[in-house]
Formats: structure tokens, sequence, C-alpha cells
């Protein structure tokens, strides 16, 4: 009895006296934020109004504060911006801890020291890769903090109790903080992005984040973040082996030091896994890395985890909080510019970027991409050429000839000023084929060890595209090969090799492509074709389309073989083109109605908007557009209609009859609308 007395005095006195610190530093104000942050209902809301100590009760009832976490209330209060209230708070939960005199009072100092090893090593680690970031691969002697480029772009977070034909579901949050600071947010967090959106570059700032902790940050000493990029995690089932592989080889700490570091409940871990579009064991249920996605394996720490759309894990735990980038809006751009053009010379380069990208549509879609916008914004000096870039081959085009170009001026200053080819069409063949058998291959090939590349690519080849930075060179440690099995104490640095972007391998895959438009019949290229599945290779066929009319007639006929599942992302083959062939197509599919609907994704309704604003631009008729339950308000003064997903459906002057459908009352902006439709000088009918 005695005993038991003791640990109720041990494990709650020093917590009762918390909880009455706690009503002290509530304001009535802070109570109501935090009620109405915490989703209380309206029962309890009245109820805890005007008494602190209520509040602090029904946090204890609700399980929201405990005598060993109060997590959810520091994060609540970060979260509407109480950050010094949140700091004091957690001070006085910790100084008002009595703890069983059976359990340690503080680390074993033998885990504190383990612990200091790897945090300084992951910590050197993550200087040096966000310290020496390119904006842009041409910029050969531009390295960069990644906190001097870095520009969060919007993120939506998923309401997973609603239904997918509402298009509230999807909400913006504030700040990328949040996903360590509102309670909402689940431990396992799956971060979704097309190719280019940013999301490496959001785990590198959090990385640089917590290598120089703030108060005004979430990322404190009290964590430990690591950071895996999934692409290196190939032959490396076991995670505590994956992250001994990122380490110094000479690091006093083994893999079970590592263990023991994660597990203690210590310290709150960080595990961020980057890119598992890329990942080559995502059908090995059994691996580490699956099983930390489905909730089998450290179900304590929070987890983060980069992917395309169309790559989520099959596996999740049910709980997963699922956000998505959605990228660049004209504040996040003029912000980049800001950030990284100051020369004096480029005062005027906002003014400039905005008014080209104002004048062409394509251009504009393309650049909500920030990789895209980072690379245009630092080729200012194109003069008039942006005009032609009219798809996103002529873009991609330019753009590699923009690297090789680079790479060439810098060349001149040693030849005497005697330009050579900028890229010749023996060495595009070879990256070609290299892309290619690369995406088709059973494991996805996205990596190649430069030893192995350097038999595939002819050395002068391998040196051009080296050195403008269409490929890159990367050191990977891992465990030697012997008697075919791995050491397991004996590592290796082997360097290996791929594309700046994925984009760009499937850029060289669809040159390929238009190579074997010659060479095979139509029956055998569409057998080629399909051995890419649309969804995670949508580029290939897009800059296929656009290198050789040819081969975008086959492409054409494969999709429509494969029914109106495609015909959203046939339009977007379509706009690659030549104009010539465009406007006829383009012309049929507007004589029919256009119809938008809620539950499209945002790259389906882009690409519909895309087609709508390439029609009324060439003077084609639009003979009916429908919003199906996407309606959301008018901006008069950029004369466009806002959808519920965030885009913007602009002034379409050949349009002639628009419908509205909605289950919500729409009186309300019935004057808008009218505007709206005023200003498209060829409608005719309102519904």
């Amino acid at each position: 009895m005695k005993c038991i007395i003791l640990l109720f005095i041990y494990s709650y006195l020093g917590f009762g006296k918390f909880k009455v610190d706690l009503s002290t530093y509530l304001s009535k104000e802070s109570v109501s934020k935090l009620a109405t942050l915490l989703s209380f209902s309206p029962s309890k809301f009245d109820r805890v109004r005007d008494d602190s100590l209520e509040f602090v009760r029904l946090l204890e009832e609700e399980g929201m504060i405990t005598p060993t976490d109060i997590s959810v209330l520091t994060n609540a209060l970060r979260s509407i911006d109480q950050v010094g209230i949140a700091m004091e708070v957690l001070r006085s939960f910790e100084g008002n801890q009595i703890r069983d005199p059976s359990v340690p009072d503080v680390v074993p100092s033998e885990l504190q020291r383990k612990h200091s090893i790897l945090v300084n090593a992951l910590k050197e680690i993550y200087r040096k890769r966000y310290s020496g970031v390119k904006p842009v691969p041409f910029l050969h002697d531009t390295w960069r903090c990644v906190n001097d480029i870095f520009v969060e772009s919007k993120i939506e977070v998923l309401d997973n109790s609603k239904s997918k034909e509402d298009p509230t579901r999807w909400s913006s949050i504030k700040s990328r903080h949040e996903m360590f600071t509102k309670p909402t947010f689940d431990r396992h967090i799956t971060i979704e992005g097309e190719p280019g959106f940013g999301k490496s570059t959001l785990l590198l700032q959090y990385a640089y984040e917590w290598c120089t902790p703030s108060t005004e940050l979430p990322l404190n000493n009290s964590y430990i973040f690591i950071l895996l990029c999934l692409k290196d995690v190939t032959d490396t089932p076991n995670i505590y082996d994956a992250i001994k592989m990122m380490l110094p080889e000479d690091l006093p700490i083994t893999r079970e030091d590592i263990k023991e570091i994660v597990t203690s409940g210590y310290w709150r871990v960080v595990l961020a896994l980057d890119g598992y579009d890329e990942y080559s064991g995502m059908d090995n249920t059994s691996s580490d890395i699956n099983k930390i996605i489905d909730g089998r394996m450290l179900t304590e720490c929070i987890i983060i985890i980069t992917t395309r759309p169309s790559c989520l894990p099959k596996l999740q735990s049910p709980t997963v909080t699922h956000c998505k980038l959605t990228g660049f809006d004209q504040g996040m751009q003029e912000e980049y510019i800001d950030k990284t053009i100051t020369s004096v010379a480029s005062s005027g380069i906002k003014e400039l970027i905005s008014r080209k990208l104002k004048e062409n549509v394509i251009l504009s879609d393309i650049c909500q991409v920030p990789l895209f916008f980072a690379t245009f914004a630092h080729m200012n000096n194109m003069g008039a050429e942006y005009q032609k870039l009219n798809s996103v081959t002529s873009y991609f085009t330019f753009m590699v000839a923009s690297f090789l170009g680079h790479l060439e001026n810098k060349a001149m200053k040693f030849s005497r000023g005697q330009r050579r080819l900028i890229e010749h069409p023996g060495q595009r063949l070879q990256m070609a084929k290299l892309a290619f058998d690369g995406l088709v291959s059973v494991e996805n090939k996205l990596l190649w060890r430069q030893d192995e590349l350097l038999e595939l690519l002819e050395p002068s080849c391998y040196n051009r595209y080296i050195s403008a930075g269409i490929l890159l060179e990367e050191e990977h440690r891992g465990y030697k090969m012997i008697a075919g099995r791995h050491s397991d104490d004996q590592m290796e640095i082997t360097t290996y090799v791929r594309f700046f972007h994925k984009t760009f391998q499937e850029f060289y895959a669809a040159h390929y492509i238009a190579h074997l438009t010659e060479t095979q019949s139509e029956d055998a290229l569409m057998k080629t074709l399909s051995k890419f599945d649309l969804h995670n290779y949508q580029y290939v066929m897009r800059f296929a389309c656009g290198l050789k009319p040819t081969t975008a007639r086959v492409v054409q006929g494969y999709l429509s073989n494969l029914g109106d599942e495609c015909k959203t992302f046939s339009i977007l083959c379509i706009m690659e083109q030549e104009e010539g062939a465009v406007d006829s197509t383009i012309s049929q599919l507007c004589s029919t109605p256009v119809k938008i609907f809620s539950f499209q994704t945002r790259f389906q309704q882009r690409s519909t908007i895309q087609l709508l604003q390439t029609a009324s631009e060439r003077n084609i008729p639009i003979s009916n557009v429908s919003l199906v339950d996407c309606f959301q308000s008018v901006d008069l003064k950029e004369e466009c209609i806002c959808l519920s997903t965030g885009l913007h459906l602009p002034r379409l002057d050949t349009l002639q009859e628009l419908d509205i459908f909605g289950e919500g009352d729409l009186r309300g902006k019935a004057r808008d609308i009218l505007d709206y439709s005023a200003r498209c000088v060829a409608l005719r009918i309102l519904k």
C-alpha cells in the first residue's frame, strides 16, 4: 500500500502543481483560440470560455495533457503563434516533474555520449548538403545555402472525413512548421508533389533548421532528424544499416547503437524518407522501409514520406496525414527572384519575367513548377526567344541547349572563340538510349555505377554532360560484397551517376522513342509505349509528341485505345505539337461541352484550363464550359473564376455558353458571375 501511495505522489503531485501553473499562463483569448483549434464542441466551449482552470481540467479529461506528455498542448500553442507561452509551459512542466525513483532521472551517460556522436555526424553531413545547393546546374560556380534560396510553396492537407466530391477536403496550412506543431497532424505524414515541385528541397530546409535551431522553429535539440534518400537505399533492407551507411566509416558507433538511440524514447525522432517513387524495394513488404510506412515499426517516430502523386505507398498507416505541394504562385515567384537574383543589372528582372509569363500562357503554366521557374529566372538573357516556347517540349529543348550553351561559353575562353556544335546527334542518341533503357527496366533504373556508365557512353559524351550539369555524380557508401554477400562491417565508397532531375531522363527517353519511329512499325512502337506507366511517366509521352509529328500520331492512337481515362492526358500531348496540327484537334475538342469536375486533380483541371486558354487565344470557338461542384468565387480584378482547387479559369473571349452547377447558394455571387460573363465577349448563354 505504501508503495502505491508513493507512486501516486511521484506521478501526480508535481503534475497537479503544473496544472495550477498552467491555468495562470492561459489568457481568455488563448483559451478561446485553443478551444477552437482543438475542435471542442459548443457545450465544452461554453464550459471553459471564462475559466482557464476548467480548461486545464478538460485538457486532462480529453487526454491532451498527461503526467508524461503535454506535446499536444505545446504544439497547439505554437500553432496560434504563442511560442513564448509554449516555452514557459514546457519549462513549468519539466520543473514540476517528480519521477519514479526506479526510473533514471537523466539519460544514461553512455547513451548520451552515443547520441552526441550520432547527432554531430548527421549535422555535419547535412551542412555539406544544404551549403552546396545549385539553383540550376549550369551555374557551375554558384553554390548557395538552401536557406538562401528556399521559398515555401503552398502546402495543402487532406481532410479524410470529407468525400471526394467535397471541394473543401483539401485546405491550405499557414506554414511547413505546422507538420510538427498542429495537433491534428498524425505522426505519419505523406507529402506528394509532381516532379520539380520542391519535395527534396523542403526536407533539406528542415535539415537546415534542425542544424541551426531557434526558439521560433519547432525542430530543436530535443529532436533527432534523420534524412534518407530512398533511391540510395537499394540493397539495404535494415533501416539502421541505411542510417549507418550515411555516416563516416570511422565513426565509433554501431548499428546497434543507432537502434538504441532511436528507440530509447529519450528524444523525439523525425525520420524523413525522400523519394518513395524512386525506392526500388517498394514491393518488398518485409523491408524495414515498408514496415515503417505501414505502421509496423518505429511507431513512436514522426515519419515523413515524399513521393509523386501517382506513386503513393500502398500500405500506409490508416491515420496518415496526407499533404501535397501545389507549386508557385506569382508572389512566390517574386520572392524567389528577390532571394536569388541580387545583381544591380538584374534589378528589373522581376517585372521582365512577370511580363513574359503573362504574354505566354504555356510558359506561365510550366513556371508554376518551382524547378522550371528557377531555371527560367536564371535564363533571363533569352531576349525574345521565350515567345517561341509554346510547349513543355520547346521549353525543355531550350533549357538543355542553355545548359550546354553555358558550357560552350565557358569553353570559348580556352578555344580562341571557336564554337562547337551544342549537342552532337550521336551523343544525344547515346544519352537517349541510356535514359530509355533505364526507365523501361524492371528496377526503374535512375542510377548507374560510374564504371558501368562509362561502358555505355563514350568518355567525351560522359564528360560533356557531367560538365553541363545534365548528369550528376554522387558518392554512395555501402557494405562490400564478399563471396556474393554483403559484408557486415566492411564498407566501400562507390560513385554513381544520375540525371539532374528525373524529368530530364524522361526528356532523353522521349528522344529515343522518336528515334524508334524511324526503325519500328506502328504496332511495335505501340508495344514499346505500353512499357511506360502514364501516371509515372507523363512527360515521356508529352515530349515524344512534341519532338516528331509521326511519333505524335502513334502516341495519340495509343492513347485513344486506352479510352476516356486518358482524355485529359491526351489533351496535354496534343498541346505539344506544332500549331497547325494542334488547332484542328482543339477545335474538335471544344465543339462539344468541356467539363471541369470537383473530383478532378489539379493536374487534370489545369490541363483542361490550358486547352481552353489556348482555344481562346487562337480564336477557336468554345461551345460550352460546365463547372460541376468546383466553382468558388469570381476575381473581377484578374478577370477569372476561382475554382475550389485554387486554380483560376481566365476570361475566355470565344466561350459561347457557361454552366455552373453546385450545391451551395450562388445568389450572393450572382453579380460577380454576371460581370465575368459580360467580359467573355462571345458568351450568349449562362446557366
